[in-house]
């Protein structure tokens, strides 16, 4: 069985490396790769800076990482202008060491240090995400001085 993911739970089925579990959440299907440690690994934090879970932090693991309020890799509860599910996606591609930042299917706006965010860009660290009444700042792992590939 896999356990449910996301609001800043990891995968820790002892699945074999490269081999990849399937979990419902509402009815969508979510993908998860799992290490050779048999966890998928953090890249990053989403912190809570404002807004209803302030002082919350939030796993972020390569590839896409779906915001929802209910629903996704990162559930921010409390704030009833973040959608459902899908408001928004932080993606990390571990094979270049970038994080990007986008809106999905929410209804409201995204912003990026208070500008408005219509297409994926480019996510630095620090960065405050404005989502809802909520303010995520970004907190990378991955990147120019550590990877979790082995090289």
């Amino acid at each position: 069985d896999i356990p449910p993911v996301g609001g800043g739970m990891s995968v820790t089925t002892p699945l074999r490396d490269g081999e990849q579990g399937y979990e419902s959440a509402g009815g969508k299907t979510v993908r998860l790769t799992v290490s050779e440690t048999g966890v998928d690994p953090v890249v990053g934090w989403l912190v809570c800076v404002e807004g209803p879970m302030r002082g919350n932090d939030y796993h972020l693991h390569a590839g896409y990482n779906y915001i929802g309020r209910e629903i996704g890799d990162v559930r921010i509860s409390g704030d009833q202008q973040i959608s459902r599910q899908n408001h928004a996606m932080i993606a990390f591609d571990d094979t270049d060491g970038v994080y990007y930042v986008g809106p999905s299917a929410g209804r409201n706006l995204l912003k990026v240090n208070g500008k408005t965010v219509l297409n994926a860009v480019e996510l630095h660290s620090y960065d405050v995400i404005s989502i809802g009444t909520t303010k995520l700042m970004f907190v990378p792992l991955c990147g120019e001085h550590f990877s979790w590939k082995k090289e």
